[in-house]
């Protein structure tokens, strides 16, 4: 099964795919976020055969769901209902940290990283994802 997994922001939208068979999650790019990004979406999911989406859903600690939560319902429902490919959320909880500090490590300043770190965030979530 080909996933996709989204790690949504405001501005950016990192994609990341990952296949279950290898077992292996890979970095595939970032998006604007405009009002033309779920028609892109739907593009990219044909073009790769996408059977599943996995949204990065940054559920705080306290697992309050207070009005940031319900943005990411709300686009995980609409995603669901454009491009007719089931949604699941799933808690991301630092996996934009952990590529950040990841990036650093490979020497990106933090300028070069934000260009960078939201498609390695949605490959990290969707490789624990698919080892869960």
């Amino acid at each position: 099964m080909k996933i996709l997994a989204i790690d949504y922001g405001e501005k950016r939208v990192g994609l990341a795919v990952g296949n279950t068979d290898l077992g292996i999650a890979f970095p595939r790019g970032i998006l604007e976020n405009t009002e033309n990004l779920l028609p892109v979406l739907a593009q990219f999911c044909q073009q790769e055969k996408i059977d599943r989406i996995i949204l990065g859903y940054p559920l705080p600690l306290s697992g309050e769901r207070g009005a940031h939560i319900k943005k990411y319902e709300s686009f995980a429902d609409d995603a669901e209902d454009f491009l007719r490919i089931p949604v699941e959320l799933y808690c991301e909880r630092f996996s934009s940290k952990t590529a950040g500090d990841s990036l650093s490590q490979m020497g990106e300043s933090s300028r070069k990283q934000r260009g960078k770190k939201d498609d390695m965030a949605a490959a990290i979530f969707l490789q624990e994802y698919m080892r869960a």
